[in-house]
């Protein structure tokens, strides 16, 4: 019976550090995703986000604003204020 139970103890650390190094794999991956879509993974890859002045809007269209207003550029190291000249 002990060398049964000894038997079985083994096969449950083995099971358990397979199922442990799935899981590290899988949350690994799931990382790897999330760091990509960040918006800082994004501005690190070349991208900029124009808001309005006062950053409480995101400017996603040329028409929202026009020459003359203020606006500020985020980018991956630092941010920008600049003035609209045109369209």
């Amino acid at each position: 019976m002990r060398a049964r139970l000894v038997a079985g103890d083994g096969r449950l650390h083995a099971a358990l550090a397979r199922r442990r190094d799935g899981l590290d794999r899988r949350l690994g991956d799931m990382v790897a995703r999330l760091d990509s879509l960040s918006p800082l993974g994004v501005l690190a890859r070349g991208y900029a986000v124009c808001w309005n002045a006062d950053r409480t809007a995101i400017i996603r269209d040329a028409t929202s604003v026009r020459p003359g207003d203020q606006v500020r550029i985020t980018l991956d190291h630092g941010e920008l204020a600049c003035e609209v000249r045109g369209q």
